[in-house]
């Protein structure tokens, strides 16, 4: 479509060249424009991987799977952003213009002025660029620009009592998730976390390993004397269970595409954006076109394609085209992939 490949005025000029009658040379001169990586976080952005660990954006590479989301709402009739499992196609370092964005929650955001995070506005979210999200008025009319928290963070409990409950869990645990397909996980309450055990010092212990760290659980005797523990504190509660203790049994039937819709757990201002000028990046691309980042809703890297896919057509058809060694051309920090 024209949307794909006619991207500027010299693409058509090129197109054009080649149709009327392909020249035995091409000189593509003057032209300072080339795929670009323009959405773009800090290398030490903690990215959430489909296994439920906080991985550093520098640390990710092609093939491995993150926790994304929809892009936009209604897609596939479901009318709200879901979410989905998604695998990172590209993950590369480029230099760029960048900000630091920091939010009331403290959390630091270091990112390409252009890169767009999910933004809560009027009862509804939106994209914003991370240079706009600070207006000539924007705390003193009360209304603040704010990003959508989907998460907080957590590390890897490694430690004995972490390593019990993981035992405890996987022997006697369960993890219920909604079938996968449309209408299923519609609600953020519907995954739950569990484990069984009747009245004896193992369950006494459980019960004080997961208050130790910061977990609250419900606890229900059932007539045969079977406790029945439940992880409180909904999805991501369970979450951050599955991701810190890391039972092996029960994280295997984590599966992203079964969460349900997105639905936030805080909405923190933007208290500034600092300029911080070029600064080394990762131009992160998802198959979904979104990645959880700090706990924060982002979207990924993004192409401006220029010319490339008609110097390529132009080669193809034997004509010999010629670029001055300073063109952007041959700068391109990501392959174009139309």
């Amino acid at each position: 479509s024209s949307r794909d490949y006619f991207t500027n005025t010299i693409s058509w000029m090129i197109a054009h060249a080649l149709y009327e009658g392909p020249p035995s040379e091409l000189w593509i001169v003057g032209v300072d424009m080339a795929v670009s990586s323009e959405y773009c976080v800090g290398p030490g952005t903690r990215v959430l991987t489909a296994g439920l660990e906080w991985v550093e954006a520098a640390k990710l590479g092609e093939g491995d799977e993150v926790v994304a989301f929809d892009e936009e709402c209604s897609r596939d009739g479901f009318g709200a952003r879901r979410y989905r499992r998604a695998t990172v196609e590209a993950a590369q370092r480029v230099v760029l213009p960048s900000v630091e964005v920091t939010l009331s929650d403290g959390t630091v955001l270091v990112c390409s002025k252009e890169h767009r995070w999910l933004s809560h506005e009027q009862n509804q979210h939106s994209w914003r660029r991370a240079d706009a999200l600070l207006t000539g008025d924007h705390r003193s009319d009360g209304k603040p620009s704010r990003l959508v928290r989907l998460l907080d963070t957590w590390d890897t409990l490694d430690t004995y009592e972490a390593g019990y409950l993981a035992a405890a869990f996987d022997g006697e645990g369960h993890l219920s998730m909604p079938v996968s397909g449309r209408g299923a996980g519609s609600q953020a309450g519907s995954i739950s976390l569990g484990f069984s055990q009747r009245e004896n010092a193992m369950s006494e212990r459980v019960d004080r390993l997961l208050a130790g760290i910061g977990f609250d659980v419900s606890i229900h005797t059932d007539p045969s004397g079977c406790r029945k523990y439940g992880v409180r504190g909904g999805r991501e509660a369970v979450l951050r269970f599955l991701g810190s203790v890391r039972p092996p049994r029960l994280l295997s039937k984590f599966d992203p595409d079964r969460l349900g819709t997105l639905q936030s757990i805080a909405t923190p201002e933007v208290v500034s954006v600092r300029d911080l000028g070029d600064v080394e990046l990762v131009a992160l691309r998802t198959s979904e076109g979104t990645f959880v980042a700090d706990g924060i809703a982002s979207h990924n890297s993004a192409q401006r394609p220029s010319c490339e896919y008609w110097l390529g057509v132009a080669e193809a058809m034997g004509v010999a085209v010629r670029l001055p060694m300073e063109s952007d051309l041959l700068k391109c920090a990501v392959a174009y992939g139309v």
